[in-house]
């Protein structure tokens, strides 16, 4: 066996260890009430954990059972975290703890490829080749056998049938107005995660592109590339440790909890604080259900608690912020340079017409008659 490690070699029993403690995170934060999510993200882990520990098997040509084995399990593995990663991306995406019937048909098929691959496979017992490059070159080798050029369309085509599914729901999850109701960070953790997906197809994709042209530089790139994006993901979440409470409670149902007046009165300045420091009042489309995702408080306790400091509901609430914001804008000559529309927009408000009703309704005047009052004074 080759023992002389090379950059490539390091970064490939890097990934597989923080891969390995991933999944063993992601598993022990499983409960009742999340498992379907989290068990699925740590299905994920673990086939991308798997796939890594081949590519190390590969490498330094470790055996088993027969030359064909691994190849065969290759396949397999490959089709599963691809599956995995779908199924993990839509249950982030969705927020819910329950098993889809569709899911059964994602890994039904996933089934009936491994059947095929078992029955299809005519092993190839010489390999010029070594290491990594064994992988590719058994593949580009398949071309040569009827029944191996299909399991060789298949291991092509399905990824790109994943990535294209995943790309379709990231675009459905953008343009729906369930967006906002997730954390900021846990948008990003999706973003990241179906990125680190792209780079993986791409680098698998070098691979096989520079076997074919006989070009040894491309499967380092494709092996340190493939190290790099399974990095990625693992080292996000090492990262960013509130990432996995945040995923691993993302199925919790808001629930509505009695509380006294004086403990409503304690959270009215936490919110206060949670409002302004992160400015959420500036977005537009800011709703409750987003504020009651970012602080973590369910929806009902925090109507309670605006209801009892005396705002009719979430709407008077979040716009006696921007009213705030517009007289500090004000105050600093904004009106000078920028117009009643500008301060409009730059404030949060969804329209002219509920700027001019809130801000009467407060000072009892028009902004531009504010703006003089101001200057009278000065």
């Amino acid at each position: 066996m080759n023992l002389n490690l090379t950059i490539p070699d390091i970064l490939l029993f890097i990934t597989s260890i923080l891969l390995v403690f991933n999944t063993i995170l992601l598993v022990i934060k499983i409960n009742y009430k999340n498992y379907v999510l989290v068990s699925s993200l740590s299905m994920y882990f673990v086939f991308i954990t798997a796939t890594v520990v081949l590519l190390i098997f590969t490498r330094y040509n470790v055996k088993i059972l027969n030359s064909g084995t691994i190849l065969t399990l290759m396949t397999l593995v490959y089709s599963l975290y691809n599956v995995f990663h779908y199924i993990s991306l839509h249950q982030l995406i969705v927020k819910n703890n329950r098993f889809n019937v569709k899911y059964l048909f994602h890994l039904g098929s996933t089934v009936i490829l491994g059947g095929l691959v078992l029955y299809l496979f005519e092993p190839i017992y010489i390999i010029k080749g070594k290491a990594y490059s064994y992988v590719f070159e058994s593949q580009y080798l398949m071309q040569v056998q009827n029944k191996n050029f299909i399991i060789l369309l298949i291991r092509f085509f399905h990824p790109i049938i994943y990535f294209i599914l995943g790309g379709y729901l990231l675009f459905s999850f953008y343009n729906s107005p369930n967006y906002f109701s997730h954390q900021k960070s846990t948008r990003y953790f999706i973003n990241v995660f179906y990125f680190q997906k792209i780079l993986l197809f791409i680098m698998v994709a070098i691979g096989y592109l520079g076997f074919n042209i006989d070009n040894d530089l491309y499967t380092q790139i494709s092996m340190t590339g493939f190290s790099v994006a399974a990095l990625i993901i693992s080292s996000y979440i090492l990262l960013n440790p509130n990432i996995l409470f945040q995923i691993s409670k993302l199925n919790h149902n808001s629930k509505k909890i009695p509380l006294v007046e004086s403990k409503l009165l304690e959270i009215v300045p936490k919110l206060e604080r949670i409002m302004d420091q992160n400015k959420y009042y500036l977005n537009t489309n800011y709703s409750l259900t987003n504020f009651s995702s970012d602080t973590g408080i369910p929806a009902n306790t925090i109507r309670e608690v605006i209801t009892t400091n005396g705002h009719k509901n979430f709407s008077a609430y979040i716009n006696s912020f921007r009213i705030a914001h517009v007289e500090q804008l004000i105050s600093n000559g904004y009106l000078d340079t920028y117009s009643i529309e500008y301060l409009c927009k730059d404030s949060g408000f969804q329209s002219e017409v509920t700027f001019y009703r809130v801000f009467k309704k407060v000072h009892n005047c028009t902004p531009k008659e504010f703006s003089y009052k101001l200057k009278s004074v000065k």
